[in-house]
């Protein structure tokens, strides 16, 4: 789901930069507040969830990520979304790295499982991946996957659950059409949403559990994975019929609440232009391992080989010309 949030992030600065020339130098400009937002966001978390030596090396890492990037063939991101529930610091739900190359015009992205079993820096055992935001927070989420896949990312970009909600009810909900019924609990166990088959309309609630869903799918993972397909064309179809420069701010305010980014407002530009080609070639992929279970907690393993194959897919792409 959090891939979906930050495909609408980017296309609706998409669409700020291909605005009506009424009032382009506005959205342009709130656009760029929002940015600003973003970043303080990002910075204020990283400082506030690290200890001083490590938010100075968090800091200077991302020094070093300068604008050539944007002139580079390719750029990688970290994509993370967080379940934030009341009460509670938060996990990783979604750890997703993407390349993206300019030579080919291709990206390609994969999702981390977050049950996946990994070696934690500072951590005397393995634990869960996702696991690594309630400990330390992003950085610990970004050191950890950097470890795990043998490469730093250009940029982080992490988002969570109420921006996906106020994103649907901004652009009016959306309409899916629902193969088969089912029924779906919140996130802290209040309510219950029934799903009927057929075509649906849903608010930004119920759009959030229709992509939850897993445990009665039949298919898993691979039929969730289809209903956050659904739900992301029906919002890119939205998105892109907004009029009003009213709806183009409350999108620019969710964006500028509920994400945070290391990028500035002139990388992106820079990278959207170099790179927009590349959207419509998408590669995903997944990663394979088993399930267990020790002392009543569940864990995934991936094996070596696999952890390998998608280093090794993920550094090839990188380097593709």
């Amino acid at each position: 789901m959090w891939k979906k949030i930050t495909l609408i992030f980017l296309l609706s600065f998409t669409l700020i930069f291909g605005a009506a020339a009424g009032y382009a130098f506005y959205l342009y400009q709130q656009a760029e507040q929002s940015m600003e937002q973003m970043n303080e966001n990002f910075s204020a978390e990283t400082e506030q969830q690290s200890t001083p030596e490590e938010s100075e090396s968090f800091s200077s890492e991302q020094e070093d990520v300068d604008n050539d990037l944007t002139q580079a063939d390719s750029v990688s991101f970290l994509l993370i979304g967080i379940g934030d529930r009341p009460d509670d610091p938060g996990r990783a739900d979604v750890i997703m790295p993407v390349s993206v190359n300019q030579a080919d015009e291709s990206v390609v992205m994969f999702n981390i499982p977050r049950d996946t079993r990994v070696d934690i820096p500072g951590r005397n055992q393995p634990d869960k991946i996702n696991h690594t935001y309630a400990y330390e927070g992003t950085p610990l989420v970004v050191e950890t996957t950097e470890e795990f896949l043998e490469h730093e990312f250009d940029y982080v970009i992490q988002s969570n659950m109420n921006g996906f909600r106020e994103l649907v009810d901004a652009l009016g909900g959306v309409e899916v059409d629902n193969p088969f019924e089912f029924d779906q609990g919140d996130e802290i166990g209040e309510n219950t949403y029934h799903y009927p088959e057929g075509t649906i309309e849903l608010d930004g609630e119920r759009a959030l559990h229709y992509v939850r869903m897993r445990r009665e799918d039949p298919r898993g993972d691979l039929g969730r994975n289809e209903r956050q397909r659904q739900v992301i064309e029906a919002l890119a179809e939205r998105a892109s019929s907004f009029q009003s420069i009213v709806q183009a701010n409350q999108l620019l305010d969710i964006l500028g609440n509920n994400i945070e980014t290391n990028m500035t407002f002139d990388e992106i530009q820079s990278i959207y232009q170099q790179y927009q080609g590349a959207e419509s070639n998408m590669e995903t992929f997944e990663l394979s391992g088993e399930s267990t279970t020790e002392n009543g907690i569940y864990y995934y393993d991936i094996p070596e080989e696999e952890r390998r194959r998608a280093i090794a897919a993920f550094k090839e792409h990188q380097e593709q010309e």
